[in-house]
């Protein structure tokens, strides 16, 4: 960027040396919080899930997981882009039954959302 000054006391046999102060100031960072509720999902046996969460910006990095544990990765998929983290849960068994949580951490701080999943028999 380019900054110019200007005054109008100068003239053009001016010797003198003129110093410039610039202050910048950067507004705060917006506090992190999901925007959209997650829904709680009741599904079937073998059938895939998915979960859609919207943070706002700044991105945050996420982490999902299943009862306070990390997530199973062989059938559970992480595709975070912009501000959508989605987590996929292939082939629904019952043992996928419980409660998810998301985690966003950023700059300005952390925040935990929640959804329960219920996976019914066939």
């Amino acid at each position: 960027d380019v900054c110019h000054a200007q005054t109008q006391w100068s003239i053009k046999r001016d010797v003198f040396q003129y110093s410039l102060i610039i202050t910048l100031s950067s507004s705060p960072e917006e506090k992190l919080k999901f925007l959209d509720p997650i829904e709680d999902i009741e599904t079937q046996e073998k059938k895939t899930i998915g979960f859609v969460c919207k943070v706002n910006r700044p991105e945050p990095e996420v982490k999902w997981a299943k009862d306070e544990a990390d997530i199973d990765k062989e059938r559970m998929i992480v595709e975070t882009e912009g501000k959508n983290s989605t987590l996929f849960i292939k082939k629904a068994v019952r043992a996928d039954h419980g409660k998810y949580q998301i985690t966003g951490t950023n700059s300005s701080g952390t925040k935990t959302a929640e959804t329960r999943v219920d996976i019914m028999g066939q």
